[in-house]
């Protein structure tokens, strides 16, 4: 009677498909452990520029509160940042969120820039000073001076926008060159990050500097002058430098 040898023929055949199949399955795993390890670097790096905003934000509240203690500011949305890999290099886009001051806050601020005003109108008769905004008189000074004025604060004469985009800027620079040593960029790449603002075009009545149209920033170095700052050739201060700032 004939008999079937399927046995014996698996035992030779599926040894040899494994055989083959071997190579591919190994560089199957590499290339998704690779993917998996240039992953975790974007988020590594997403996440220190994501606290970067953090940073930059808390500056600017810590020299508002050296003229106002109990100021108060708020997020208007939450930090959003993607990392991305391109031949050309990585590119991360950051979403910073407006940054505005609480309702009491806005009032009492409005409040002090007017009384500053005021004080900055005063004007001297007679010899004598006269505070337009309280409505009284100081004496002249024995020595024929007019009496000194506090000088202004030196928060409130600028643009609280400006200082937070600055604050942050430079929050976002450091932590380009400090953290992206992981990414492994060639020297022919670049490192880049693009940061918007998420509310762009927004009106805030509580912020009439919100009506201007919000800048996009651009933010580049070379993969050759980031190896030089890792190794140590170059300082961090000289490193910012060599980082390009452009704004569209």
């Amino acid at each position: 009677m004939a008999r079937f040898r399927t046995n014996h023929v698996l035992k030779v055949i599926v040894p040899a498909l494994l055989a083959l199949a071997a190579p591919a399955w190994a560089q199957t795993q590499q290339d998704a452990l690779r993917a998996y390890q240039e992953r975790q670097q974007l988020m590594t790096v997403s996440a220190a520029l994501r606290n970067a905003i953090n940073t930059g934000a808390n500056a600017m509240l810590k020299q508002v509160r050296q003229e106002s203690p109990r100021a108060e500011y708020f997020f208007t949305g939450f930090p959003e940042v993607q990392g991305y890999r391109f031949p050309e290099g990585p590119l991360f886009t950051v979403q910073v969120p407006e940054l505005q001051p609480s309702n009491q806050w806005a009032i009492a601020q409005f409040l002090e820039q007017q009384r500053r005003q005021l004080q900055k109108a005063a004007q001297v008769e007679g010899g004598r000073v006269v505070a337009t905004n309280v409505g009284t008189t100081s004496s002249p000074d024995p020595s024929g001076k007019a009496p000194l004025t506090p000088p202004p604060s030196p928060y409130l004469d600028q643009d609280p926008d400006a200082v937070y985009t600055r604050e942050v800027q430079w929050s976002l620079i450091d932590a380009m060159l400090q953290h992206s040593k992981t990414l492994r960029i060639a020297p022919t790449q670049e490192l880049r990050v693009v940061a918007r603002s998420i509310d762009f075009g927004r009106l805030d009545p509580r912020s009439p500097s919100s009506a201007s149209e919000d800048a996009t920033v651009y933010f580049s170095i070379k993969g050759s002058d980031l190896a030089a700052f890792h190794e140590g050739k170059i300082t961090l201060e000289q490193a910012r430098k060599l980082v390009t700032v452009t704004e569209q």
